[in-house]
């Protein structure tokens, strides 16, 4: 899923808090609702994305929307996006050095634990240096 740079300037980012809606709630009436505009600017929204990945990225079933291996993929990484963003409107500021693990060592052990640590919760609740 590779994405150019006409795309990308033209990416609105609110298409990623209506994708994340629609694969939590399964549907795009639930999810227009949960966002309080219509189905109808769900559905465009959907258009849109679908026009910029250039990949199906759910597939129509009775019970509602079913996001494809590609949709997961994206959605996966589009929540990392979204906690981000909520990590820094997050009102809770923890003092600095209640939340800091220094690594010291060569680039191999850097590599080493940053690979590890990224597969968990750290990077959200602490500052590493």
């Amino acid at each position: 899923m590779v994405v150019g740079k006409k795309h990308y300037q033209n990416l609105d980012f609110n298409l990623i808090k209506v994708f994340d809606a629609v694969i939590t709630e399964g549907n795009a009436t639930r999810a227009a609702q949960k966002l309080e505009v219509t189905p109808a600017a769900v559905s465009h929204a959907l258009v849109r994305l679908h026009t910029i990945y250039e990949e199906d990225l759910f597939i129509r079933t009775r019970d509602g929307l079913v996001p494809t291996v590609a949709g997961k993929d994206l959605h996966q990484v589009f929540r990392q996006v979204i906690s981000a963003i909520d990590a820094t409107l997050n009102s809770q500021h923890h003092a600095k050095e209640d939340n800091e693990i220094i690594i010291l060592g060569g680039d191999i052990i850097e590599s080493y634990y940053f690979s590890v640590f990224n597969d968990c919760d750290l990077f959200s609740n602490y500052i590493i240096n």
